[in-house]
């Protein structure tokens, strides 16, 4: 993917993500919710095409391309917190509303069944009077009136089933008073779950900030790798070195030494004279805005003997005093001079390779290590498209 392609993407994902955030604030109250869960739905999408092989790519795209790469992806995740906290803000709101309308109704109903049922209580103890009443009567004229007896008997049974319905009425408002209870206990528990995932959201937003920080802290750690990879890889980079010294920054080098690089024989062959000691010191070294840490001091001291090489070398990378990253990267290596390409072997524990390059009356540093987790190395390499440029103090 070219540099071009890259911007694309970018761009696209941008406006995608536009798009996204801008239907979401058009929507109506009561469309919010299932638009703010699209919206956050669509958003994590968008950031899951980009996330996908970044690691990976970051290694094969040049310098500026994995940045646009990067950038891309924080843009998308920058949207997903945005998508994510409007959609937990509508649910907490949905939530408390629920919690609020599911509260027990007021208690007027009861107080209406208990008055009819103190009504027909008294009712019902007044038909027993009177049919108590009636019973004496019927019994009194039995013998003598017995037209005037059937009526009292028939004014007894239409008593008799009054009383009847009457128990049933107070039957059914008993039975509608328990279910409106249990109704109005079911609704509070309802209730108190509506206010506990409202409270979730709470919760849930709390986790997802520190799921934000931790990708900012990442995609961090990306733009540290620009600078950290294999020398194999960074050699086939055609864009600019984000880890060379700025050029105002080289007047902290040792004096640049004005006589010509010495020759010698060895063999029959003439190899150039790279003996002796080596460094930089660049106090004002910092970490650039890119992410890339500048080298603050090294050493190179070189013991030659014709062609056979014994080095050792050290450096100091600017890391902040927040960050964790070890600073300090060291190590020794030998070799012979065979071509005119000064590569030489770095010695175990670690392994890789360092080079050499004279230029200007110093020498030009660039190093890869393949293991650097062996010994806790956290810059495992100086790109040789960005070299670190040292001159010699000692012959």
């Amino acid at each position: 993917m070219n540099a071009a392609a890259v911007r694309r993407f970018a761009v696209l994902a941008g406006l995608a993500i536009g798009v996204v955030v801008q239907a979401y604030g058009r929507q109506t109250p009561a469309s919010q919710s299932g638009t703010a869960r699209e919206a956050y739905a669509a958003s994590v999408d968008i950031w899951t095409v980009i996330q996908e092989g970044l690691p990976g790519q970051i290694r094969r795209l040049g310098a500026s391309e994995a940045e646009s790469r990067i950038q891309a992806a924080e843009k998308a995740r920058v949207a997903v917190n945005r998508t994510r906290q409007a959609y937990l803000n509508v649910l907490r709101g949905s939530y408390a509303a629920a919690a609020a309308s599911l509260a027990a109704p007021a208690g007027g109903r009861a107080v209406e069944t208990k008055a009819l049922l103190a009504a027909d209580k008294e009712l019902l103890s007044d038909i027993e009077n009177a049919t108590n009443l009636l019973d004496g009567d019927i019994k009194a004229i039995a013998a003598t009136d017995r037209t005037r007896a059937a009526a009292l008997q028939k004014e007894k049974t239409d008593l008799l089933e009054l009383r009847t319905i009457v128990m049933r009425r107070g039957r059914e408002l008993d039975r509608i008073e328990t279910s409106r209870l249990l109704a109005a206990s079911n609704r509070q528990a309802l209730a108190k779950a509506y206010a506990r995932l409202a409270e979730w959201t709470t919760k849930a937003e709390a986790e997802a900030s520190k799921e934000d920080a931790a990708w900012t802290e990442r995609y961090t750690a990306m733009r540290g790798e620009l600078a950290n990879l294999p020398l194999e890889t960074l050699a086939a980079r055609k864009s600019q070195p984000e880890t060379a010294p700025p050029q105002e920054e080289a007047v902290a080098q040792p004096a640049a030494q004005t006589a010509p690089v010495v020759m010698q024989a060895a063999g029959g062959a003439l190899v150039p004279n790279v003996g002796g000691v080596w460094v930089l010191n660049n106090p004002r070294a910092r970490k650039l805005p890119s992410g890339a840490y500048e080298p603050a001091t090294a050493r190179l001291e070189i013991s030659q003997n014709g062609a056979e090489i014994e080095g050792s070398f050290e450096c100091a990378f600017a890391v902040p005093p927040e960050e964790k990253f070890n600073p300090v990267v060291r190590f020794n290596f030998t070799g012979k001079i065979t071509n005119p390409i000064l590569r030489f072997d770095i010695t175990a524990p670690l392994s890789g390779s360092i080079l050499l390059r004279q230029a200007g009356g110093g020498v030009e540093v660039s190093y890869g290590i393949s293991n650097p987790q062996r010994t806790g190395v956290a810059f495992g390499v100086v790109p040789e498209d960005g070299p670190m440029m040292l001159r010699r103090t000692i012959r």
